[in-house]
């Protein structure tokens, strides 16, 4: 089945609706028929399924977020995500070579990937990075590119992190892995543009790609383990300033020790020489 997602025209990477067909129903110019959800039935319109998909209920509820999605649920979305990406950057790196045409609806389809990425992860890197990409994503005189299964892939991921919302501290990897994905894609769309002799677009497309390396780094330094501090050894600072710790003209520790040992030794030579000795035998007379 192919799905073929509606986005809002006033928010980008919105979704407002969706639409199916089946892959042998073609009509006119070998194009799929497409049927909306709610012409199918009522309770298969995107806001219906939306309620039902809600959380608040028992059992596996509590271990839902506000998507009613698991945590391996949305883990396993950032991954599939992650994959159209890199398979829409090869597309149009290819595309760049030989018919840059082609891959003129992927590279719109980029953008709602991008500014869903920025919903999900609260960022304000990636969204200025959506923002830059707008406009290495338009073609000329707002003309609609013709959709591509790339494309039309790129979009059901978008659709599917939109659903995910917002992703746990457990998923900072992924995230990671999606937004080096991202500036890929938008590395290729920056050399599609450059060879289609859009100056100002690649420009825009280079743009987005240096603020998602940036997002990168601060993720990934974000999710780097703490590592524990090394022990002190001999002669180490540590060890240096304990003994600074000790008064000035104060014994140290050491000679403490030895001074009680001293005394212990002089507390027992006293104590035998004061103990009665054997007496002697006086002579025989």
């Amino acid at each position: 089945m192919l799905v073929k997602l509606r986005f809002s025209e006033l928010n980008p990477g919105q979704v407002t609706g969706y639409s199916v067909a089946l892959p042998g129903h073609a009509g006119d110019e070998a194009e799929p028929v497409w049927y909306g959800g709610g012409r199918l039935a009522d309770r298969l319109s995107l806001p219906r399924l939306r309620r039902r998909w809600s959380p608040g209920r028992s059992g596996a509820a509590g271990q839902r977020g506000a998507s009613g999605l698991t945590g391996a649920e949305r883990n396993a979305i950032l991954e599939h995500a992650a994959r159209q990406a890199g398979a829409a950057a090869e597309h149009i790196r290819w595309c760049a070579l030989r018919d840059p045409a082609q891959a003129a609806d992927a590279a719109h389809a980029a953008a709602d990937a991008l500014h869903v990425a920025a919903r999900i992860t609260g960022s304000e890197t990636l969204r200025r990075a959506a923002d830059a990409y707008d406009r290495a994503a338009r073609l000329p005189y707002g003309r609609i590119p013709r959709r591509s299964p790339q494309g039309r892939s790129l979009r059901t991921a978008a659709w599917l992190l939109a659903m995910a919302g917002r992703s746990g501290h457990d998923s900072g990897l992924r995230l990671c892995g999606l937004a080096a994905r991202l500036a890929d894609l938008t590395i290729a769309v920056a050399e599609l543009r450059q060879a289609q002799q859009h100056a100002a677009q690649a420009a825009a497309a280079r743009t987005a790609a240096t603020r998602l390396r940036d997002e990168i780094s601060r993720m990934r330094s974000a999710s780097a383990p703490l590592r524990p501090a090394p022990a002190a050894r001999p002669g180490s600072p540590a060890r240096a300033s304990a003994a600074a710790a000790v008064p000035v003209g104060a014994p140290a520790p050491a000679q403490l020790g030895g001074a009680a040992r001293d005394g212990r030794a002089v507390t027992s030579r006293r104590r035998r020489g004061n103990s009665p000795g054997p007496s002697r035998a006086s002579p025989k007379r």
